[in-house]
């Protein structure tokens, strides 16, 4: 059903100043961790460790930090909608601690770009969780 109502006209039950909502502020710093784990292939300690890679390995690298979003969207939405916002809560947290471990001990490109993968499963199965009022692309509904 179609609604002639604008976004901004919608009730939001966030809070006007950002930093003093909790749902917002943790967006805010898990968008934060996501942008420093990018930048990491421009250290200088991190291209001397995997042999300063070039070219397709580090598209490789920048595309295993997308290629997730194909697929946990509607991981995420199935487990939400199956078993609960907690439980999906639960197992994106489980993955971010093994991409983090798997990152952490990773001792070749390739075990980095597996770690990046499950790191970056996370923010999907999150984004399935945002409160609707954030997601402006979505109308409240009544």
């Amino acid at each position: 059903m179609a609604t002639n109502a604008k976004w901004h006209e919608l009730p939001n039950n966030t809070n006007p100043i950002w930093y003093k909502d909790a749902g917002l502020r943790r967006n805010v710093a898990f968008g934060l961790g996501l942008c420093l784990v990018i930048a990491t292939n421009a250290m200088p300690s991190w291209q001397k460790y995997f042999n300063r890679p070039t070219g397709a390995l580090l598209g490789i690298y920048a595309a295993s930090f997308f290629l997730p979003s194909i697929f946990t969207s509607f991981i995420g939405d199935y487990l939400s909608t199956k078993l609960g916002r907690r439980w999906c809560i639960l197992i994106s947290t489980v993955v971010l601690i093994i991409g983090a471990l798997v990152n952490t001990f990773s001792n070749s490109i390739g075990m980095w770009c597996g770690g990046e993968i499950f790191y970056c499963m996370t923010p999907l199965f999150a984004s399935i969780l945002i409160v609707q009022a954030v997601r402006l692309w979505e109308p409240v509904s009544e």
